[in-house]
């Protein structure tokens, strides 16, 4: 049986492009490298964007796809892997599986905020989600195989790791803001909270948190570790408040980056928190107050949770990079 060929459409931009490339690197790892071929839907749809005099959306996209098509059936792939908010339209995906390639999508947005899924489900045999709800009922409608997989920690090595006296802030936050995020973040510094807060979008935020904002552009994945690491804490918020929908809310790749980056998690008290790091030890909250008591609770005796933290970091080592998540990719796709 000859061996797979794995044809991988990238992410054009955000924090989907950086799990992308998270994602990519894990197939090197774990395939030979003459079997995987990359399609960058960013340089395509720039490319595109520039060559026309009046560029209209629908054209360029579907420039993008005839590209992608022809690319595809002269790299002779047996699997195309689209990754999130990649530009892949439905009549692409019906013309590769009648070309015998197998499709799959890693959908690792919130259904409740990217609609797209529902107009391409119909194209995949295989969805990844990082939810359930209304996508594990479509897939079984539509006949496509539904598949539970969570986001992982991004594998960054860090410059140099932080000494006890170089940790600064209480808790750090990363990721774009959201009203709800906001809110929380504004309550704990009005607290006494020395929080650090970075990410895309922060940089236009006008508010009481303007002193925290310690980098208010995209954050690649060391100057993730590094904001992480000099603070005790790190916060996983939704962009959404999850009251209204707990049993929907998914679990950021910020949570994994935390834990491996050695910092104590408190996050929101969700359902998949408990079934997704379910190996790890974290506080959970449920409103503002509960967040703030976590946290004076860990500030008291940071040194009780030293145990926890190295056995947290293991855990996430072993089980929880996007070399485990591309293993089970590989092992369900045959």
């Amino acid at each position: 049986m000859s061996a797979a060929r794995w044809f991988i459409v990238l992410s054009p931009e955000g924090a989907a492009r950086s799990t992308g490339q998270e994602t990519i690197k894990a197939f090197s790892q774990s395939v030979n490298h003459d079997t995987v071929k990359i399609f960058d839907s960013k340089v395509y749809l720039d490319a595109f964007k520039n060559m026309l005099k009046d560029p209209d959306e629908a054209m360029v996209v579907d420039l993008l796809n005839h590209a992608l098509i022809v690319q595809c059936l002269a790299f002779k792939a047996t699997h195309i892997l689209v990754l999130a908010l990649s530009p892949v339209t439905l009549f692409t995906l019906n013309l590769l599986r009648e070309q015998k390639v197998a499709t799959l999508h890693w959908f690792y947005e919130d259904f409740r905020r990217v609609a797209y899924w529902k107009d391409v489900l119909a194209g995949y045999q295989y969805f990844f989600a990082i939810q359930k709800g209304p996508i594990f009922d479509e897939c079984g409608r539509r006949n496509t195989r539904y598949v539970f997989l969570p986001t992982a920690a991004h594998e960054t090595r860090p410059d140099r790791q932080f000494t006890q006296s170089e940790i600064s802030k209480d808790a750090a936050f990363i990721g774009v803001p959201s009203a709800y995020r906001v809110r929380v973040l504004e309550f704990l510094a009005a607290q006494g909270v020395r929080v650090a807060v970075a990410g895309q979008g922060w940089d236009r935020y006008q508010g009481p948190l303007v002193p925290y904002v310690v980098n208010g552009g995209w954050i690649d994945g060391k100057q993730s570790t590094a904001i992480l690491q000099s603070a005790l804490i790190g916060i996983n918020l939704s962009f959404n408040d999850p009251e209204f929908d707990r049993n929907n809310t998914p679990i950021s790749p910020r949570a994994f980056d935390v834990l491996l980056s050695g910092r104590v998690l408190i996050t929101e008290e969700v359902p998949l928190v408990h079934e997704v790091i379910h190996d790890c030890s974290f506080h959970c909250f449920s409103n503002e107050t509960e967040a703030l008591d976590s946290i004076r609770t860990i500030l008291n005796d940071p040194q009780k949770e030293n145990e926890t933290i190295a056995k947290n970091r293991q855990v996430i080592k072993a089980r929880h990079l996007y070399v485990n998540r591309v293993q089970k990719i590989l092992e369900i796709t045959g």
